[in-house]
């Protein structure tokens, strides 16, 4: 596995504020690294454990994308259980919470 801190060095301050691009990063990695800490994030995500849906409780292994390209830009962090179910979170950084 490609250890996943190494996504860090992409980003450059040149031109743009990279601390949004280095929290999804490090966020990412640790929801990668460590199984407990991704079912926190989900029932953090959701609500509380009961809340979280079955896909990602059913022991199917959990993708983790960064910068995942689609038609309208790019999605900050995409967990993704097989190719129907997903959850995508946008990250932001001194931005209001309103």
């Amino acid at each position: 596995m490609q250890n996943p801190f190494s996504r860090l060095k992409h980003y450059r301050s040149e031109g743009k504020d990279s601390k949004e691009d280095h929290a999804t990063e490090s966020l990412a990695a640790c929801l990668v690294l460590s199984q407990e800490y991704r079912w926190h994030f989900l029932a953090f995500l959701f609500g509380g454990q009961e809340n979280v849906p079955s896909e990602f409780r059913n022991g199917c292994p959990i993708e983790v994308f960064t910068q995942l390209a689609v038609e309208v830009g790019r999605l900050d962090l995409v967990l993704q259980v097989g190719k129907k179910f997903g959850v995508v979170v946008e990250v932001k950084v001194e931005a209001p919470q309103d």
